[in-house]
């Protein structure tokens, strides 16, 4: 299970890229060694950095969502709507990252007995 936090802790950040995302209480709370031990409160606040980071996550995701449904107004000119699409193209490489980063976190909060 240790194999498939790190696998997954390592993923969310790579996938992370650009985003201002600070994994640094996550990272810390997985490097106790008592972090695969049920009911203790070094797993506890590891599920909790997990689902803190997945709640920033869908923060992000209504963000860039709203971004993108956004409509184009038919009166701009092409310039500025060449700018609008590019500004939508932006957000949904980010919602994209958004949700793969989301879904290594959630994983890792049901790896730790968080879903239960």
């Amino acid at each position: 299970m240790a194999g498939a936090i790190a696998s997954d802790a390592a993923s969310a950040m790579e996938a992370a890229g650009g985003m201002s995302l600070d994994f640094s209480l996550l990272q810390t709370a997985l490097s106790n060694s008592q972090v695969l031990t049920n009911g203790t409160s070094a797993q506890a606040a590891a599920s909790t950095a997990a689902t803190m980071l997945v709640e920033e996550i869908g923060n992000t995701i209504a963000q860039q969502s709203t971004v993108i449904a956004s409509p184009v107004p038919p009166s701009e000119p092409a310039h500025a709507i060449a700018n609008i699409m590019r500004t939508k193209l932006a957000s949904a490489s980010t919602l994209a990252s958004a949700a793969a980063v989301g879904g290594y976190l959630s994983r890792i909060v049901l790896n730790l007995g968080g879903g239960n």
